[in-house]
C-alpha cells in the first residue's frame, strides 16, 4: 500500500513525531494544521521533510503504518502525503515533488 526503500530520519527543528495514541488533531497559530504522512522505509519521504524543513514550515510527522485510523480518515494512499487541512477545507498532496512544490511555494 506504501512505497518502501531506505530508512529516513528527519531533523525534529519543524515536526514532531506523533504516535497512534498522542495525535493532537491542533492546528498552527492561523488555525492551519499540516500532517505529513511517511512510513519507515520510504525514500521519498526524506525528500518531502526536507522540503519543508527547508521551508521551515511546521507540521507533524505520522508514521502512516502505525496510524491506519488516521490513514483512513484522510483517504492518504501512499507515502509521502501531505495533508493540510485550514479554513477551506483539506488538501492533499502525493508525493515529494508535489510536497516540494508546495513547500516552494508557501515559505514561513
Amino acid at each position: 500500500m506504501f512505497d518502501s526503500g531506505s530508512r529516513m530520519k528527519p531533523k525534529a527543528a519543524v515536526r514532531t513525531e506523533t504516535e497512534p495514541a498522542s495525535f493532537s488533531g491542533e492546528g498552527g497559530e492561523d488555525g492551519t494544521k499540516m500532517i505529513l504522512f511517511t512510513t519507515k522505509t520510504c525514500p521519498n519521504c526524506r525528500i518531502a521533510t526536507k522540503s519543508l524543513e527547508k521551508a521551515h514550515i511546521s507540521y507533524e510527522l505520522v508514521d502512516a503504518e502505525e496510524n491506519e485510523e488516521l490513514v483512513k480518515k484522510y483517504g492518504v494512499m501512499q507515502a509521502p502525503t501531505l495533508v493540510v487541512v485550514d479554513e477551506d477545507g483539506v488538501k492533499k498532496m502525493a508525493n515529494a515533488s508535489n510536497i516540494k512544490a508546495y513547500a516552494e511555494n508557501n515559505k514561513e
